[in-house]
């Protein structure tokens, strides 16, 4: 009966959980973009829990790859990281797939995204938010076997 009693206690409490403190929520401003400023975030950051567009490219500008990552915070808070759901947009050469979804783990400026296209490929996004370290991909085909890897560049913005 206690136990019950504490899993639904919980339950309970994840489910009603106020949004995470500021800090945890937001991103440094990618240079050039309009950014709101945020109580707490020391300056102009994305606030996470309005959505945010996570754009990852590699290669050069005429053979470029764009993945666009559009999510919003998963309702169940984690503290001290943060859950984005959304969807993804392949466009390039390098593409396992066009269009998909996307689930991404958020914390201290690290992310990981792991992502799910119509046609059973998916790719994996790892790195930091804020450029100062380098971020890697990998994609796989709908077979399991590796297609393309390598380094990316990672910009945030918030959703409009």
């Amino acid at each position: 009966m206690t136990r019950v009693f504490l899993g639904a206690l919980l339950v309970t409490a994840a489910l009603t959980a106020a949004p995470p403190p500021p800090a945890l929520s937001c991103h440094p401003c990618v240079v050039g973009e309009p950014c709101p400023p945020h109580a707490g975030c020391g300056g102009d950051s994305v606030d996470f829990r309005r959505g945010v567009v996570i754009s990852v490219t590699t290669g050069a500008n005429a053979d470029a790859t764009r993945w666009t990552l559009v999510g919003r915070p998963s309702r169940i808070l984690l503290p001290p990281g943060l859950f984005l759901r959304g969807r993804i947009v392949c466009r390039g050469a390098l593409c396992v797939g066009r269009r998909g979804r996307f689930g991404a783990d958020v914390f201290l400026q690290q992310f990981l995204a792991q992502s799910r296209f119509h046609n059973g490929s998916g790719c994996q996004f790892e790195g930091p938010l804020d450029g100062t370290q380098p971020a890697s991909y990998r994609c796989l085909d709908a077979q399991g076997r590796l297609d393309s890897e390598g380094p990316i560049e990672v910009t945030v913005r918030p959703r409009r």
